[in-house]
């Protein structure tokens, strides 16, 4: 199966040089930036295409633009005097369905919006870190049969979800990885007035992070949970919102907020009712 790409940034590179790990015949990449579309194709040993239409030679196009270029690709595309027949495009935007590639649908040709659940930083680390990595797929059903067998050959997991899911989708995912990074800036900042520095503080709570985070991959999240909201300690949250005014640290509506949703959380655990409504006063008066 042959397989091209529009866009030559670390996500198509990375993509392409994964495909070729499993024998896809990566023939090239296309992209507005010829200086792209040359580094894209010397680390991929692939073909540096002039042309838009070049890339429909293959059987599937994988369009690894920015989001809002997604649709002016596809409106390219269609503008070409190239038939279609039998091809799958595939964009890989996390937030956008399938939908923008509509123009590009017909009797026979398919549209996908396929997504890694992954951080694209370097590319030859991104490339390991696929192998790992969980995709979600969305369009019709044509092309979800062909690219579960790609993903198949390649031993990844994937789930399905429905074009109208997308948005919610993609909020839930950049909670878990933007406003985690945003949620672990925010502790640090406390730790910070205390007079520790970044660096400090990061290298110090890293294991407590990491320890975290495998416990809720071992088991889940409402089992996970520890601290004094869900011992129900509501003398170490008092002196926690004391100390925030005493040492003039006014940045505490973040902190509130979630501990209002941490007591829901532990509710759901074993804390008890009462002292759940306790911990709730005491967080909404302050």
């Amino acid at each position: 199966m042959k397989i091209s790409f529009i866009g030559a940034g670390k996500v198509g590179i990375s993509f392409g040089l994964y495909l070729k790990k499993y024998s896809y015949n990566l023939l090239g990449y296309y992209s507005r930036s010829f200086s792209s579309i040359v580094n894209a194709a010397n680390i991929t040993d692939s073909t540096a295409f002039k042309n838009l239409g070049d890339t429909i030679e293959a059987d599937i196009i994988f369009i690894t633009v920015n989001d809002d270029s997604i649709k002016e690709v596809a409106n390219n595309i269609s503008k070409l005097n190239i038939d279609y027949k039998d091809k799958i495009f595939v964009h890989m935007s996390g937030a956008l369905s399938s939908s923008e590639l509509e123009i590009l649908k017909n009797e026979s040709s398919s549209i996908i919006s396929l997504h890694p659940i992954q951080t694209f930083t370097d590319v030859h680390t991104t490339v390991e870190k696929l192998k790992d990595t969980v995709f979600s797929i969305e369009g019709d059903n044509k092309g979800i049969t062909v690219i579960k067998k790609v993903l198949d050959k390649c031993r990844n997991k994937y789930f399905i979800l429905d074009k109208e899911q997308k948005p919610l989708y993609h909020a839930g995912a950049c909670v878990v990885s933007n406003y985690l990074v945003t949620l672990l800036d925010y502790g640090f900042s406390i730790l910070k007035h205390i007079g520790l520095s970044e660096e400090l503080a990061i290298n110090s709570f890293s294991p407590l992070i990491d320890s975290s985070i495998n416990n809720i991959k071992n088991l889940g999240t409402k089992n996970s949970l520890t601290g004094p909201i869900s011992r129900g300690d509501i003398n170490t949250i008092r002196k926690h919102l004391d100390s925030f005014e005493v040492n003039d640290f006014k940045n505490t509506l973040l902190y509130k907020e979630l501990g209002i949703s941490t007591v829901k959380l532990a509710e759901g655990k074993n804390l008890d009712e009462k002292v759940a409504l306790q911990i709730l006063k005491l967080l909404e008066e302050n």
